[in-house]
């Protein structure tokens, strides 16, 4: 008689259990491994992890030098509503993918046509008909000629903490183990969120956090805390998740990204 999932998760989590061990979920389990299989079919892959609000988007644009319509959307309101990764550019290759997860064909795109499925704010100003559709998307993929993505690729993960778009949390808990390290950003305007350390249980060890300091001397912004206020918060509630003491980053994203857009010279102190 062939058993069903639920009927060998149990046997199995009963002799586990006469064992002394702990139990497992068989049908989790076998996503997380199918997931790491999609992930080893990748280049070396970084996420870029963490509270809505905390400069994720800010950061790559600012890392990659993105410029005019080829920059991912960075306003102050939640924006980034899907899985984004960005790839090297080969000549001749089209600037961004549209994947669907099989539902509908992968739509090759302009960056400024794909860029209507990943911005909430780009979304609602779409048809009903369009919105529908993007909800099957299952990442979008754009590829750009940057030194920096010869080495790697770099996935943009919806931010968590976000009431208004529970979806979001859904895209970010399902993508998160596509990838083989984890840029955790943490902001000095805002404090880590509930959603984003239960996802730093399943990355123990393979997370690097970056202090992003929120700071525009022209525009007269900061942040409430100091750089070192965070660091303190990280090393004593958080350093088992961390991947080692030694690996905090301080990078003003904000100050690097005005500057470059406005040809200024970049302050070593800012961590480009």
């Amino acid at each position: 008689m062939k058993l069903s999932m639920d009927e060998h998760s149990a046997k199995l989590n009963e002799i586990l259990s006469k064992l002394g061990l702990h139990k497992i979920d068989i049908e989790s389990s076998l996503k997380n491994i199918d997931k790491q299989i999609k992930s080893a079919d990748n280049s070396f892959t970084i996420s870029i992890v963490g509270t809505f609000k905390a400069g994720k988007s800010t950061i790559i644009n600012s890392l990659l030098e993105l410029q005019d319509e080829a920059r991912l959307s960075s306003e102050f309101d939640p924006d980034t509503a899907k899985a984004i990764r960005l790839i090297y550019r080969e000549e001749g290759h089209c600037e961004a993918e549209v994947d669907f997860g099989g539902v509908y064909p992968i739509e090759q795109a302009t960056w400024a046509q794909a860029k209507k499925y990943t911005s909430h704010i780009a979304l609602e100003r779409e048809s009903e008909s369009f919105r529908k559709k993007a909800e099957a998307v299952e990442e979008v993929r754009y590829y750009i000629a940057s030194p920096f993505l010869k080495t790697c690729n770099i996935f943009d993960l919806p931010g968590t903490g976000v009431g208004t778009y529970e979806k979001d949390i859904e895209v970010a808990d399902t993508k998160i183990l596509e990838s083989d390290c984890y840029l955790w950003v943490v902001s000095t305007d805002t404090a880590p969120d509930m959603q984003t350390i239960a996802n730093l249980e399943k990355l123990r060890h393979k997370v690097v956090p970056i202090i992003n300091v929120w700071q525009k001397k022209f525009q007269g912004i900061e942040g409430q805390f100091k750089p070192e206020e965070i660091q303190n918060i990280l090393e004593n509630d958080f350093s088992a998740y961390i991947s080692s003491a030694d690996s905090f980053i301080t990078y003003y994203a904000g100050e690097v990204d005005e500057a470059q857009n406005e040809g200024r010279e970049l302050d070593p102190a800012w961590g480009k």
